[in-house]
Order: C-alpha cells, then structure tokens, then sequence
C-alpha cells in the first residue's frame, strides 16, 4: 500500500489482504470513529484540524501514473470527477487565423472536457467574459470565427 499527497508517494508498505475483514455501517472521514463506526470515539476522537480538499475511494490499487494525471488535472482545476486517468494532457495551444475580413481562434478538443473561449478589452480591470459565437468542432479542433471591430480585444481559454 502506497499513501501520496500532493501526487508525491510518502510511505510504502507491503500488504496484501483486505483493507477491513468485514462490512462497517459507516466511514469516518476527519474522525476516528468508535468500534462500531457510528459515532466519534469518545476518548480518541482525532478530529482533522484542516481542509480536505480533494477526496477519492476507488476499488481498485490506482498506478502511479494514474495518481499523477489526478494531481496534475487538479493543479489546471479539473475536478477531481473529470481528471482523465490516462494521464496528464497538455493544455490546447489557441491557434489564430486569418480568413478574409474573419479571424478564426482554434483550439484542441481535449478529453478532460471542454475549454471556454473568453475576452476582455481591458486587461487591467481583469473581467472576462464568454466570447457568445458558436463554436464548431471539427475532427479534433474547436473553433470559433469573429469579426473583429476597431476595439483591441484579448482572448484566452478558461476551465468551465
């Protein structure tokens, strides 16, 4: 059995075996439970003091590689519910054309979830909005055509 935080491993120890030999009635998470699992242990109860931010049960002994893409999906703010346990994908690179008087911005289809195209005309107030054009996806591309005014617009991609 393996115990990582932060996707770093920090204790190794050989077992084999079931986890608990029979079914409790309830889990404590944050608390040690009393020996039936209903209540905190009255003399021990080994209250967490802090935040649990993230928190998984799978049935099965996860791979390293799979733990890693995990923590990685949630440094991009990926929910812990959407992390793709293929491993880590890179972040779509936007891509900028020009097609006569339209600009199209283009950007992978990755397979953790979608990206949202925002923009914003002042970067000092910092206030980012949904770009509202369609977006169509072709093969394995987003991409959005605009028509650009006299105004300097920014564009990036967001996690919904």
């Amino acid at each position: 059995m393996v115990i990582y935080q932060d996707g770093v491993a920090l204790a190794d120890v050989a077992y084999s075996g079931a986890l608990v030999d029979t079914v409790i009635p309830n889990l404590g998470i944050g608390v040690k439970t009393n020996n039936t699992g209903e209540v905190a242990n009255g003399g021990n109860p080994g209250y967490w003091d802090g935040l649990i931010d993230d928190l998984g049960l799978w049935k099965r002994a996860l791979t390293p590689a799979e733990i890693d893409a995990i923590y990685q999906a949630g440094l991009r703010g990926i929910p812990l519910d959407r992390a793709s346990l293929a491993g880590p994908a890179s972040d779509p690179a936007l891509a900028i054309e020009k097609n006569g008087d339209k600009i199209l911005l283009s950007w992978s289809i990755g397979a953790e979830g979608g990206w949202i195209l925002t923009s914003t005309t002042d970067l000092a107030a910092s206030i980012w909005q949904a770009v509202e054009s369609e977006v169509v996806a072709a093969g394995n591309r987003n991409t959005v055509t605009l028509t650009p005014d006299a105004s300097t617009t920014w564009y990036r991609l967001e996690r919904p």
